[in-house]
């Protein structure tokens, strides 16, 4: 595999595009996100994934994984979708918001010129009632909604995925969460603040379902063999819990 690290452009032409889209906090991630298009107009890509590595994790191998995402790619080029995200906010905001996270894009349109058509931040007063710091997951959700671009979100049904952070302090932007039986569940808020009305809603209806052979305990066992200490213990942990059966 040839693995290539590139840095954010912060070349005259996205500096322009920055200033009327991103507020302060957003500025790199913004420039960040605008890097891989750039990328993929100056060499030709025509798709490509844009995934928030550092802080996006499914609960299931890699090449499981891969696969299901193909299954999207395909059904973006079938159905002409310009840009395909997963449902990491969509659902929990009640449709109101489109977002980076893992998103399918396609070159299939002219995004810079659509991105310079936008001469001013006017645009951030239509959301202002959601939102107090906006970036380019926000300036898509209006692309969405007031020009014509095909944007649209999907999940994989039954696969419990985590958005890391700090779970307590930012529990409705960080957490972990799964889609099954039309809902998202999300157990943190479930289990540990028993609340009901956030930790169980309806996925969003127009949210494209892909269906997987993913079990809840297979998502589970996961989580326990790669990121947790529950059943590989270190010998010093081993030693401090004797008394626990491994």
């Amino acid at each position: 595999m040839n693995v290539k690290f590139i840095s954010s452009s912060k070349c005259s032409q996205l500096r322009k595009i920055v200033k009327n889209i991103s507020t302060r906090f957003w500025i790199k991630a913004t420039y960040a996100h605008l890097t891989t298009f750039f990328h993929a107009k100056k060499t030709g890509v025509r798709s490509f994934w844009n995934i928030d590595a550092d802080d996006t994790f499914f609960a299931m191998p890699s090449e499981k994984l891969s696969k299901y995402l193909k299954k999207v790619e395909e059904y973006a080029e079938a159905y002409n979708i310009s840009a395909f995200s997963l449902d990491m906010h969509r659902s929990r905001t009640f449709g109101r918001h489109w977002s980076f996270g893992i998103t399918f894009t396609r070159m299939s349109i002219d995004w810079f010129h659509i991105l310079e058509q936008n001469t001013d931040s006017k645009w951030q007063k239509l959301y202002d009632k959601y939102a107090s710091e906006f970036n380019l997951d926000w300036f898509f959700t209006y692309l969405r909604d007031y020009k014509n671009i095909k944007m649209e979100s999907f999940y994989l049904d039954n696969t419990m995925f985590i958005h890391w952070g700090n779970f307590l302090l930012n529990i409705l932007v960080a957490a972990v969460f799964s889609w099954e039986n039309n809902r998202v569940k999300f157990p943190i808020i479930l289990g540990i603040l028993g609340d009901e009305k956030l930790g169980d809603i309806p996925i969003c209806p127009d949210c494209i379902k892909f269906s997987t052979s993913c079990k809840k305990k297979s998502n589970q066992k996961f989580i326990s063999d790669y990121l947790a200490y529950l059943y590989k213990p270190s010998k010093q942990m081993e030693n401090l819990y004797k008394a626990m059966t491994f």
